[in-house]
């Protein structure tokens, strides 16, 4: 089961990473659209990871742990494609997914606090 730091850590790892490879990203990038959604990604990241900081994200249970889960395997994804020099709107969609995972692992954190306070 995952702990408080783990929830964390990953949901840092998700804004870190859109973070550090925004350059490179905005670099690939091929049209308007597509680095306005490599920054909205990063945009969103950050927004979670400082909800998740506010949030502390110390409840657990079994929605909590799936979202965590969901998200490990989302941020891996990432990688995975990254690996892979995977075209732009791929990559574009795994980052979308990876940041959404962090948001839910946040909601379900919460919703588990807010639940048992």
């Amino acid at each position: 089961m995952s702990t408080a730091d783990d929830r964390l850590a990953l949901v840092q790892q998700n804004y870190q990473a859109a973070l550090d490879d925004e350059p490179h990203d905005l670099a690939a990038a091929e049209t308007a659209a597509q680095v306005a959604a490599i920054q909205a990604n990063l945009a969103a990241a950050k927004q979670i990871y400082y909800e998740a900081l506010e949030a502390q994200l110390t409840q657990a249970g079994g929605d909590v742990e799936q979202a965590y889960l969901d998200a490990s395997t989302a941020l891996d994804a990432v990688a995975q494609i990254r690996g892979q020099a995977a075209a732009m709107p791929d990559l574009i969609s795994r980052l979308n997914k990876a940041t959404q995972a962090a948001s839910r692992l946040v909601a379900q954190a919460k919703q588990a606090s807010a639940a048992r306070g």
